[in-house]
């Protein structure tokens, strides 16, 4: 291979590399939300939590801005493993209402309307 060919592949490899480093690094920090819709989606509730945080957030309705505002329930998952860490959810149509339980996590602030 000539030296133009060699240093054109090993530039791309470290292109390659570096991205990939900055990627990770960037989608680390980004907090990662759930969204959850009844089954008319007339109702929804969010899921969020920052993967370099032992606070996970559970939220009236549909967001997208970490830490919430308001009409919230902060819970801690340090206690939680990553195979036990669930959330369990069903849609109760008769008072049109979400019924929510996460194991192992308690409630550390409460900010419901």
């Amino acid at each position: 291979m000539t030296r133009i060919v060699k240093n054109f592949i090993y530039i791309s490899v470290l292109l390659a590399a570096f991205s990939l480093v900055a990627c990770d690094s960037v989608l680390r920090y980004q907090p990662r939300r759930i969204y959850f819709f009844s089954p008319e989606r007339k109702y929804a509730f969010t899921v969020i939590d920052n993967l370099e945080s032992d606070y996970r957030f559970v939220v009236n309705g549909r967001i997208s801005h970490y830490p919430p505002d308001s009409n919230y329930v902060k819970l801690d998952i340090g206690k939680v493993k990553d195979l036990g860490d669930e959330v369990y959810m069903c849609w109760d149509e008769g008072d049109l209402e979400w019924v929510v339980t996460v194991p192992n996590t308690s409630i550390v602030e409460h900010k419901l309307d």
